[in-house]
């Protein structure tokens, strides 16, 4: 049992006792392994963009060198997963660290033929908090090792060797310790996003701001209006949510990332409640008989309103009909 992102959420399947087993280990080692952290569906859409992707290199002054991923629509995936307030919730519990209010990361490779490395160091700068490394990885290498130690007595406290795919590895920074990756020595190279819990951004409205930062192929926020045009859609479509797709729930209302542009739209609360609805069922019926239920229009109005917000899903790909 553990932590999960998924494409529509983040689950927390962890019971008190595992909870508090996780705290105690934290406490005492300042590093956990969170054993799939990261759904395989979700992570094997993330290993198939890396392949396309071009790396370059990076040299951090006295800490070490690497390469590291320009992919502007993949940057703003990741961001976009690691930057909810649910994961931030359980992450707090955990750690006992309270201020977390954003997630900033990511995506190097070490490869060994080019001598990559990493040296002790603590992360200590930009109001971090906590780090977290979610291994990318498409095969196993060898090496690769994180370590924490203690700054002073130079004696290492703990070492994990995150090969298992999606794995991911949380961890404290604080100024008495310090952590590396050791060498990777097989031809298989490591691929990671490492980055870092931070407090309370300058802005309110921090996610969507990173997210139009990241590249020019994510769009201003699209809020999807209910509109008067006639629609193609009807009661009786069976609809699915399209592969490209991804979600999360900010209040009451729904941000949607999509893999295949980089580009997000944020709905309106009407929009977003018939989103959530159709992430639950097929049956578009079975959608408009709990709207009725839920709220108090005239059922020619809400079905109107319906299949106009359901037309504009499938416009923008969000959707497609199930023959």
């Amino acid at each position: 049992m553990t932590i999960q992102i998924t494409k529509n959420d983040t689950k927390n399947s962890l019971s008190s006792k595992e909870l508090d087993s996780f705290k105690k280990e934290f406490n005492k080692k300042h590093c956990i392994l969170l054993p799939k952290f990261i759904h395989s569906d979700l992570l094997k859409s993330i290993q198939d963009e890396i392949k396309l992707c071009k790396f370059s290199k990076r040299i951090h002054k006295g800490i070490g060198e690497e390469l590291y991923l320009k992919n502007n629509k993949l940057i703003g995936l990741l961001f976009f997963m690691l930057n909810q307030k649910k994961l931030f919730h359980i992450i707090k519990k955990i750690t006992g660290c309270n201020k977390i209010e954003s997630f900033l990361g990511r995506v190097y490779k070490f490869v060994p033929r080019l001598g990559h490395f990493d040296t002790w160091h603590n992360d200590l700068k930009d109001n971090r908090l906590l780090a977290l490394s979610i291994n990318l990885s498409t095969d196993i290498y060898s090496g690769g090792v994180f370590q924490i130690r203690n700054r002073y007595s130079k004696k290492v406290i703990h070492e994990i060797k995150n090969t298992g795919f999606g794995d991911a590895i949380l961890f404290r920074l604080r100024k008495d310790l310090e952590h590396k990756v050791t060498n990777v020595r097989s031809k298989v190279s490591k691929i990671a996003y490492a980055g870092w819990f931070r407090v309370k951004p300058r802005t309110n409205n921090f996610t969507k701001k990173q997210l139009l930062k990241h590249g020019s192929k994510i769009k201003k926020n699209y809020y999807l209006p209910l509109n008067n045009k006639k629609s193609k859609v009807t009661l009786t479509d069976h609809l699915k949510i399209n592969q490209a797709v991804i979600s999360r729930k900010d209040g009451n209302q729904v941000l949607i990332f999509k893999t295949d542009s980089g580009s997000f739209c944020l709905f309106n609360p009407i929009g977003s409640r018939l989103w959530e609805l159709l992430n639950e069922t097929s049956d578009l019926q079975e959608t408009f008989h709990t709207m009725k239920d839920e709220y108090h229009v005239s059922p020619d109005i809400l079905k109107k309103d319906i299949l106009n917000q359901v037309q504009e899903f499938k416009n923008i790909g969000l959707v497609s009909s199930i023959n």
